[in-house]
């Protein structure tokens, strides 16, 4: 198991490249800050896909927020699909949600 998160990380860092802009990053911390009581590790919550790329699932849980989680498994979502996510982990510092889609719902908004 650790070595599978080592490895999303490993993934993560390369989709990020040197990790985000300060800019992006104060913004993140900020919306984070206001919305942390909502996004607790070892919770499920709702959210819509966004994206669909090589590297995961990026699922958006505060809707108009940087707040978008990253899963490396998907049961078959589509981008526009509602979806519950488990929030494995957040990692404020490097702005990074890991999610895992537990369900999904086509056409549902």
């Amino acid at each position: 198991m650790e070595e599978k998160a080592f490895l999303e990380d490993e993934a993560l860092d390369k989709v990020s490249g040197a990790g985000p802009s300060p800019e992006f990053l104060a913004a993140w911390k900020a919306e984070y800050e206001m919305y942390k009581s909502e996004l607790i590790p070892g919770t499920v919550v709702g959210g819509h896909v966004l994206y669909i790329e090589d590297i995961g699932t990026s699922v958006e849980m505060i809707p108009g927020t940087k707040l978008i989680g990253l899963s490396f498994e998907n049961p078959g979502a589509k981008p526009g699909d509602y979806v519950s996510v488990y929030i494995k982990s957040i990692l404020p510092e490097k702005a990074k949600i890991k999610i895992r889609i537990e369900d999904y719902f086509p056409g549902r908004k």
